[in-house]
């Protein structure tokens, strides 16, 4: 392929009715290194598409991206009315919280303050415990207005 030239095209290729072309476009993606516009193409195509096979392809990239903008992603669909989405974004972000300390990095200046308008929408709709492991992990790089919850131990 044509290495970044073949970006764009690929991440169209994302919203294929064919699952084997979405998974394999998600695994070149991958492989290529995505851009920060295409990890936000691909979640507007999860949002408009959702087949399984283009939201198993668009959350495969999503989660091969850094810490920071799967728990961004993330945030943004806990909570939908789409059942499928919150499902999906609460595994991401449970997946966040699962591999947190492999990383020490901060947040990007482009990323931290959509993260600090995200998480305290998102930890309305989350479980006491989630919260809990959310707030002790994202507080020591986001400046959040929200206390850690006690969850009654």
């Amino acid at each position: 392929l044509a290495g970044r030239a073949a970006e764009e095209p690929l991440c169209d290729m994302l919203a294929d009715s064919s699952p084997r072309v979405a998974r394999a476009v998600s695994w070149a993606l991958i492989r290529l290194g995505p851009s920060s516009a295409t990890i936000e193409r691909s979640w507007q195509i999860t949002i408009e598409h959702q087949q399984s096979g283009t939201r198993n392809a668009t959350f495969r990239l999503i989660g091969s991206c850094g810490r920071w903008t799967a728990l961004r992603l993330a945030c943004r669909g806990v909570g939908s009315i789409d059942a499928d989405l919150d499902e999906r974004c609460s595994a991401l972000l449970a997946n966040c919280m699962t591999t947190w300390n492999r990383s020490f990095t901060s947040p990007p200046a482009g990323e931290r303050a959509e993260l600090e308008a995200l998480v305290p929408v998102a930890i309305r709709v989350l479980d006491p415990a989630t919260v809990a492991t959310l707030m002790l992990s994202v507080n020591p790089y986001l400046d959040l207005p929200v206390a850690i919850p006690d969850d009654g131990r």
